[in-house]
């Protein structure tokens, strides 16, 4: 456990969106200190704030309100995931995207957004993994026939393959990743109780 630092104002005087211990980075942090400053961040979120930058001031890890880096925590059911990835999609001209599952019942609610970047001559690359056999033939087959995208299926073996990530790339340099608990499935995308967090940030920055 890192001390608190009596030369810090932020361990003097922490916000609920600071680290609970003096440390520079959130891979610092326990899993269950990273659980509750989320927990932290979705109410604030829940509460109005608009968004977060991340800051290490005095060497202290924490969250403060707005910023060119803003966070934005979508937590499904009324707040669904879905206007999130259009709304990146639209505005990019390459996306990637990692899931472990792909569902029958969510590649046709996305498929669309897909479609329009790729008639633009944007850029589409999928990663969907066969990791316990969840991953439907029927999805995979609605993916492949996105003509001009890049679909892959990950071979996990004895393995595992869980990552839930998205990437947004536009011209300006201007993007933006998402990363949560959500795959591709009706449930994930729309109504579904899933917590994803969405970060702007420059192409080049060590986020994106």
């Amino acid at each position: 456990m890192s001390d608190p630092h009596p030369d810090c104002p932020i361990c003097r005087a922490p916000s609920p969106l600071a680290a609970p211990r003096h440390v520079a980075a959130w891979a610092d942090l326990t899993a269950a200190e990273q659980f509750t400053l989320l927990a932290r961040l979705g109410e604030a979120l829940a509460a109005g704030a608009a968004g977060f930058a991340v800051a290490t001031d005095h060497g202290h890890f924490h969250l403060r309100p707005g910023g060119a880096q803003a966070l934005r925590l979508t937590i499904g059911a009324a707040d669904p995931l879905l206007p999130l990835i259009a709304q990146g999609i639209d505005a990019a001209d390459s996306v990637d995207l990692a899931v472990a599952f792909a569902m029958d019942s969510g590649v046709p609610r996305i498929a669309p957004w897909f479609r329009d970047l790729l008639d633009r001559g944007g850029r589409l690359r999928v990663v969907v993994g066969d990791y316990m056999d969840v991953t439907e033939p029927a999805a995979l087959h609605r993916l492949a026939d996105l003509d001009g995208a890049q679909v892959r299926v990950f071979e996990t073996g004895p393995g595992s393959f869980h990552p839930k990530t998205w990437r947004f790339r536009a011209a300006d340099r201007q993007g933006a990743t998402i990363v949560g608990s959500s795959n591709l499935s009706r449930a994930a995308l729309t109504k579904g109780v899933e917590w994803n967090c969405r970060r702007h940030c420059q192409c080049g920055d060590t986020g994106l």
